[in-house]
């Protein structure tokens, strides 16, 4: 048997070492090998996919970063991926179809605060009769932003914002 080291996220370290505590005696070797036995059976693309997208999570470390990384995401998810890099701002609204998406502030009178929630916003663009209503998510900052991406590409479909070029993430 070898011995390896590791490192993890606090979050996935915590939840890993309850797991253990669940299922498997506490035993954290144990639950990392039948982990690693299930991640095997993982097509290589999906499994290149899902390291993609820890990786985004990882670079999210900063707020900038953070609202970079859901940029990226949501681009990468609409078919957009041109997005990724036409806009400097990060708070500048991008538009989905008829829909336009931005990152509101949480104060008016100073930026945010490297804790504050983030709080992506979309809305028609133009409001004409029978537009959906806009939508506003509250996400922590421990949120993933893959997550908090997902969230909002679903909700854009969901009102008919066609995708440009399907993307899984």
């Amino acid at each position: 048997m070898k011995k390896l080291s590791i490192s993890l996220d606090d979050d996935l370290a915590d939840q890993a070492t309850t797991l253990a505590e669940q299922v498997a005696g506490g035993n954290f070797s144990l639950l990392t090998a039948v982990a690693l036995r299930l991640l095997s059976t993982v097509p290589a693309h999906d499994l290149a996919e899902l390291i993609e997208l820890q990786r985004v999570d990882r670079r999210a470390a900063t707020r900038d970063a953070w609202m970079r990384a859901f940029w990226d995401v949501l681009s990468d998810i609409m078919g957009r991926p041109e997005m990724k890099t036409a806009f400097d701002n990060p708070l500048a609204p991008r538009q989905f179809g008829d829909f336009y998406a931005v990152l509101l502030l949480n104060n008016v009178a100073r930026y945010d605060a490297e804790d504050d929630p983030f709080i992506p916003y979309i809305g028609p663009m133009p409001v004409k009769p029978g537009s959906p209503p806009p939508f506003q998510w509250n996400f922590d900052r421990a949120t993933s932003p893959v997550v908090a991406a997902r969230a909002v590409a679903s909700k854009l479909r969901e009102y008919g914002v066609e995708v440009s070029a399907p993307q899984r993430r």
